[in-house]
């Protein structure tokens, strides 16, 4: 009997000690847990995004309004991050169809040096405008950052990109180009402004129509310039007003069908919604 009540006594003081053993142990996984947030912190992705919708004014081909949308996504490390900007234009005025534009470009970049990083660039673009079914690209190139402050960034991109077209005319003239593309970026930012222009030019060195004779094309024929110049207002966390001037200057569509203005320039209005998230490595 005096066994059995030792026997008894001696389970109760293993079980005290193994589940003070467990909380211990629990209790350092939460200090140790604790103790390595600054660490994961300064490990963890930057996710931010932004949505904005409003008006358009169109001059160039048609001077027409319409409805314009845009988001743009971007995630930030130590040493790569990434870029995702599609947008969306549609008019359609009295039954007739106006616009149907999309464009989007896709950024990846590592950074080898405090200003120097590799870039792989691509855009996609469907123009019901200028008569474009598809046009798209993909390249690699260096991007250096000239100055970097709180109020000013400068920062410019060389890349090379093979680039497709596919008309949408019915008399096919698709083609295929190598092309430097050239882009420069200012950004001038005090709360509650922020200023940004984006200039990319991207001429040809040597392309050639995919349809019929597979007959060379001369490079004032296919010339393509883009400019995006944005002012964005802050009036609450999260919120802001703008406006943002696009300027478009493309000489195959116009190659393709003479009818359709080589260039077309609309002003947006919109209202923009942004918000950051942070993902932990």
């Amino acid at each position: 009997m005096l066994f059995r009540k030792v026997l008894l006594l001696s389970k109760e003081k293993y079980l005290c000690a193994r589940n003070k053993t467990a909380a211990d142990t629990s209790m350092k996984r939460i200090l140790l847990f604790i103790l390595l947030i600054p660490s994961l912190l300064s490990a963890q992705d930057t996710i931010s995004g932004a949505v904005a919708a409003g008006g358009q004014i169109l001059a160039g081909n048609f001077r027409t309004y319409g409805f314009n949308a845009s988001t743009d996504w971007n995630g930030r490390h130590l040493k790569h991050n990434w870029d995702i900007a599609p947008m969306f234009r549609y008019t359609n005025n009295s039954g007739v169809l106006r616009e149907r534009e999309f464009y989007s470009t896709e950024s990846y970049f590592y950074r080898f040096s405090p200003n120097a990083k590799v870039l792989v660039f691509s855009e996609q673009e469907h123009s019901w405008l200028r008569k474009t079914l598809f046009r798209g690209n993909l390249g690699v190139g260096l991007s250096y950052k000239f100055i970097h402050s709180k109020l000013l960034t400068i920062e410019a991109s060389e890349a090379i990109l093979p680039d497709f077209y596919l008309s949408l005319t019915i008399v096919k003239r698709d083609n295929f180009a190598i092309r430097p593309s050239t882009r420069l970026k200012i950004r001038i930012e005090s709360y509650p402004l922020r200023f940004e222009t984006i200039n990319m030019v991207q001429p040809e060195i040597l392309g050639w129509e995919l349809s019929g004779h597979y007959a060379l094309i001369d490079q004032r024929d296919n010339i393509n310039f883009r400019s995006i110049t944005t002012l964005d207002i802050a009036i609450k966390k999260g919120f802001s007003v703008g406006g943002r001037l696009d300027f478009i200057y493309q000489t195959y569509p116009h190659l393709v069908a003479t009818n359709i203005q080589p260039y077309d320039l609309s002003f947006v209005f919109y209202l923009k919604y942004s918000l950051h998230a942070f993902i932990t490595k």
